[in-house]
């Protein structure tokens, strides 16, 4: 959870302090990553809840076929500008089945 706060907390530190400096283009997207993050570590926070609670014993086990592209796509989506502050780059490789 502390990635997913630390990169909130990053939009936010621009927003508040530089919003004089940003275009109105800009503020949107930056706006719009902002709700982007806040989507999925809602999301991120609601898989750990259910991971607690089947730790519990309060849940039994369903395995499902997940769509694992589409979640590490997302991830990368999340982070990719965070990466990039840092110079970081971040590929996918998958193989099809």
């Amino acid at each position: 959870l502390r990635s997913p706060l630390s990169s909130l907390k990053s939009f936010t530190d621009v927003l508040e302090k530089h919003t004089e400096l940003l275009t109105k283009e800009e503020i949107a997207r930056v706006a719009r990553q902002l709700g982007q993050s806040v989507s999925h570590t809602l999301a991120m926070t609601d898989n750990l809840l259910k991971w607690a609670r089947l730790q519990m014993g309060g849940n039994a086990s369903q395995p499902e076929r997940v769509p694992v592209r589409e979640m590490i796509e997302t991830v990368i989506n999340v982070y990719g500008e965070l990466a990039a502050t840092k110079k970081v780059n971040l590929d996918l490789f998958i193989e099809p089945e």
